[in-house]
């Protein structure tokens, strides 16, 4: 049976190159886990924090031990095809809870405009993506996303920009206006909630997704 390994952030797969994961033939021979699906995302770990502050219009920005680093969609996909993952997410930019409207619409339109970004430089189309879903705390720009992440030609969806100052009251309220804007024969994976069972809905998404 196939085991899911999720892979987060950048400073993990800097060393080695990524071209030489490519030459191995990918992280699936690189890390002798030939039988695991592979999920790839970027800043989801503690150590590789997504940086709303200097988060661009070009890309997204990450606080990690190396310091701060930009990171483009074409540079995003050049190293999702060289680590082949059975899933990517796309890039998102990702704001906490507190900020106000206005950057929580900028949000979604990079993620959205990222996104389509990504798919078109994929050289399978999207076809093993996972469309980010942001916006904050704002319920209204969360739904919004959602309904515009479907549109895209993606296999599932990572519900993000969780365990950035919001409420365990407001992530269940969140999740549920996100989930209800989200096709239900496709998966959907709820990232860095930070407290196990804090909203029980979380894990039946991710076991009816996958």
């Amino acid at each position: 049976m196939s085991l899911v390994t999720f892979l987060f952030g950048f400073t993990s797969i800097e060393v080695p190159p990524s071209k030489t994961i490519s030459n191995i033939g990918g992280l699936h021979h690189m890390l002798g886990l030939p039988d695991h699906i592979l999920v790839a995302a970027a800043g989801e770990s503690t150590e590789c924090l997504p940086s709303s502050d200097a988060t661009n219009k070009f890309g997204a920005s990450f606080e990690t031990p190396a310091g701060r680093k930009l990171v483009k969609p074409s540079d995003y996909m050049e190293l999702i095809s060289c680590l082949q993952p059975n899933l990517w997410a796309s890039l998102a930019d990702e704001v906490p809870a507190w900020v106000n409207e206005k950057r929580n619409k900028t949000s979604v339109e990079r993620t959205l405009r990222w996104l389509d970004a990504c798919i078109a430089l994929d050289a399978a189309s999207g076809r093993n993506s996972l469309g980010v879903v942001v916006g904050g705390s704002s319920i209204e720009q969360r739904k919004l996303c959602a309904t515009e992440v479907s549109k895209r030609n993606v296999s599932g969806f990572w519900i993000g920009g969780f365990g950035l100052g919001e409420s365990v009251e407001e992530r269940c309220s969140l999740l549920n206006a996100v989930t209800d804007c989200l096709p239900l024969e496709k998966p959907r994976i709820v990232s860095r909630l930070g407290l196990p069972g804090a909203c029980d809905t979380s894990f039946f998404f991710l076991e009816d997704g996958l």
